[in-house]
């Protein structure tokens, strides 16, 4: 039996010890990103993402599993960018029609030397793919807390 894709939605609310713009830039500058996007067992080569940070722009990037050498190549569209503050964007696989991705909304709260981050990402999943997607997105914030605290 297949499982019907609805609505679903998580939140994942991370404090780092960085400042609100550095913790910004690394989802918005691929020369950072590609430290940590991905989860574990992945990497995301810097040649491979390409991000046009403004309202109507596209992103890219492709994750490729480092046992197998799988590709995945997802992309998206900025929807809203507050620079320093937040970042919706819709987020799923490249060739997929943009409208049927989910969207993720990322609010960066200053507190002071430190920032609170909150992740939210709501889309038509099945619940398996749901649980799989806040597994993997859970494991790029830890790799780029990391990151963020050298």
């Amino acid at each position: 039996m297949t499982e019907v894709a609805v609505a679903r939605q998580f939140t994942l609310t991370r404090v780092f010890n960085a400042p609100r713009e550095l913790v910004y830039r690394s989802w918005t500058d691929p020369d950072e990103a590609t430290h940590w996007w991905g989860p574990h067992g992945f990497t995301t080569p810097r040649a491979t993402m390409a991000f046009d940070v403004r309202p109507g722009g596209e992103w890219q990037a492709c994750m490729i599993e480092d046992a197998t050498g799988k590709q995945f190549l997802s992309s998206g569209v900025y929807r809203e960018v507050v620079p320093n503050e937040k970042l919706v964007f819709s987020w799923g696989e490249q060739g997929d029609a943009d409208e049927d991705k989910p969207v993720i909304t990322i609010d960066f709260n200053d507190l002071g030397e430190r920032t609170e981050m909150v992740f939210h990402q709501v889309g038509l999943l099945p619940e398996d793919a749901l649980l799989e997607m806040e597994d993997g997105w859970s494991q790029c914030i830890e790799r780029s807390m990391t990151h963020l605290s050298r």
